[in-house]
């Protein structure tokens, strides 16, 4: 299960209809299944509309700014500006982490974003539980 905060996921969705028409991404950081921090990265991909690829450096700086605070990488986050809520083929393939969850927002309808919560292991994936914390 990922808890995460609404504020934090608030953040999500505004970075994701500020990148529009584009993918944005990011990581989730925190422990015990708790995002303390959302930290959105640059997407470098050849072409941003259909691919997310995380800028290298900006990736080794979060995971050394996780390690410095004894966190672990909870989640991935990506957006599918017209696309479905569920991983694609190239999401799935593309999946180097099978003890995180994978966040897709989907903005196929702009006014309401749809967020979904993934595991992605041996090419399959499965939905997992977000629990939004309000208070």
């Amino acid at each position: 299960m990922l808890l995460l905060q609404e504020d934090m996921l608030q953040f999500v969705l505004a970075q994701a209809r500020d990148s529009y028409p584009y993918e944005a991404c990011g990581l989730l950081g925190g422990s015990d299944g708790r995002v303390l921090k959302v930290q959105p990265m640059r997407n470098i991909a050849d072409d941003p509309r259909t691919r997310y690829v995380m800028d290298p450096e900006e990736l080794l700086a979060a995971f050394q700014d996780f390690e410095a605070n004894d966190w672990d990488l909870l989640a991935i986050y990506h957006s599918h500006p017209a696309g479905p809520s569920h991983p694609s083929e190239t999401d799935i393939a593309e999946s180097y982490y099978p003890d995180v969850v994978y966040l897709i927002i989907s903005l196929a309808v702009r006014h309401a974003p749809k967020v979904t919560a993934w595991t992605i292991r041996d090419g399959q994936a499965s939905p997992a539980v977000l629990q939004v914390i309000t208070s």
